[in-house]
């Protein structure tokens, strides 16, 4: 009888040591979410912390502008080798010389037009439509020149030779 006894207390003492074990656990979880959150908190109202966040965003910002400038650098560069002036003019003895690459044009002088305006305003228009599958590029150029004298469009001479279109521009005469 005394062994029942002793195991009733022991089955009693079991269930209290487990109640005050659980107990304990659940005091122990909600002092530890308890300090988790007010620190979380304490940072995250301080001023500290938002200018560091606010500092960090303004590097990153900086870094990723200054990644965008070297691209659109190198993107600068290709276009200046790839695409040189394709127009150069010359002042000769009775007029003017214009020589125009054909190369960007796709080689030929049907896709260039060339026009006089008022006796001194030259004007040349390029345009070049590109195929490659089902995609279509088109490439133009207009570029004007104030010319000193006044030439006569009249006797303009066109000339194509090794890739280029050479235009004679004599001066106007004057009677």
């Amino acid at each position: 009888m005394e062994n029942q006894e002793n195991n009733k207390c022991s089955k009693k003492e079991k269930c209290l040591k487990f109640f005050l074990i659980f107990i304990g656990t659940i005091i122990g979880a909600f002092l530890a979410f308890y300090f988790a959150v007010d620190m979380t908190f304490k940072i995250m109202l301080s001023p500290e912390y938002h200018m560091r966040r606010a500092d960090k965003m303004i590097e990153q910002m900086d870094k990723q502008f200054a990644r965008d400038m070297r691209r659109m650098d190198k993107d600068i560069m290709v276009i200046g080798k790839e695409m040189p002036n394709p127009v150069t003019i010359s002042e000769e003895d009775g007029g003017y010389k214009v020589v125009i690459a054909l190369k960007p044009f796709g080689n030929t002088a049907k896709n260039i037009e060339v026009n006089v305006e008022n006796g001194n305003l030259l004007k040349i228009n390029a345009q070049r439509d590109v195929k490659k599958g089902d995609k279509e590029n088109m490439m133009s150029m207009q570029q004007s020149f104030l010319l000193e004298n006044k030439v006569d469009f009249n006797k303009m001479t066109k000339d194509e030779e090794k890739g280029k279109m050479i235009i004679n521009l004599p001066y106007e005469n004057k009677d």
